[in-house]
């Protein structure tokens, strides 16, 4: 398990706007883990603080904005990163030049969703996968209907917090259902207390296919789904007439 001050330094420096120090300590630990593992271990612990802190009011919308900038730009700069040996990779990932297809990567209504998103997608880019992030603005229900999700084949959504009102992941997993019957649904709670994390009745009153509440859960999850040809066809014959009835605008 890593050191919370590994936590602390990434949330720090990202607090006080300085890319470049959070960039220097991530090429530090990058030299002995996995881009998948630092992500997993500090920055994801990081961003959950960070959400934290913004529910309460502790951090501003506007902080919370720069912020993201700030991290966004140290994933980006981490862009061309290789790992260094393949310490932890799954046996998904060995194998994922079978993995083929277009993977939407959502992120949810939280003022850090979009960097998850950001990172998953990265991740799937760096192993052959296309990617295509998608704010949370795409999906209301006031712009969905303009999306085109016709070519995607799994669709990741990326909710750091649920806050207190999973309707709202709920209604948007109905919305992604509706529009892209045909593609595999994974959702990633990335708060590992969250119920429907292990909680079957809770999954199915959600909606989606998978649920995971990490990037390397995240990342074998699409693979699993994008090598497996049939998988669209299984998830379409189990969707019930009912669900793809429900109007986008509920």
């Amino acid at each position: 398990r890593p050191a919370l001050s590994e936590v602390n330094r990434f949330y720090q420096r990202t607090l006080a706007n300085d890319p470049d120090e959070a960039l220097d300590q991530a090429e530090k630990m990058l030299a002995d883990r996995s881009l998948v593992d630092y992500y997993d271990s500090v920055v994801l612990p990081g961003l959950k603080l960070a959400a934290a802190d913004e529910a309460r009011g502790t951090i501003s919308r506007q902080r919370a904005t720069e912020m993201t900038r700030s991290i966004l730009a140290v994933i980006s700069d981490l862009e061309e990163h290789v790992d260094a040996k393949q310490t932890g990779t799954s046996n998904l990932e060995r194998i994922q030049g079978t993995a083929t297809g277009l993977v939407a990567c959502v992120a949810g209504r939280g003022a850090f969703d979009d960097v998850v998103s950001a990172m998953l997608a990265q991740l799937l880019a760096q192993r052959g996968v296309a990617p295509r992030r998608i704010p949370h603005t795409s999906v209301s229900r006031e712009m969905i209907a303009q999306l085109d999700l016709s070519a995607v084949t799994v669709i990741t959504v990326s909710y750091l917090e649920l806050g207190g009102a999973p309707a709202h992941l709920r209604y948007l997993i109905r919305r992604l259902r509706h529009r892209a019957p045909h593609a595999t649904l994974i959702a990633g709670l990335w708060s590992q207390g969250e119920a429907v994390l292990n909680e079957p009745q809770a999954q199915k009153a959600f909606g989606g296919d998978r649920y995971v509440a990490s990037l390397r859960e995240a990342l074998d999850a699409s693979l699993a789904a994008l090598s497996d040809p049939s998988a669209s066809q299984d998830l379409a014959a189990r969707i019930s007439s009912a669900e793809t009835a429900i109007s986008p605008n509920t």
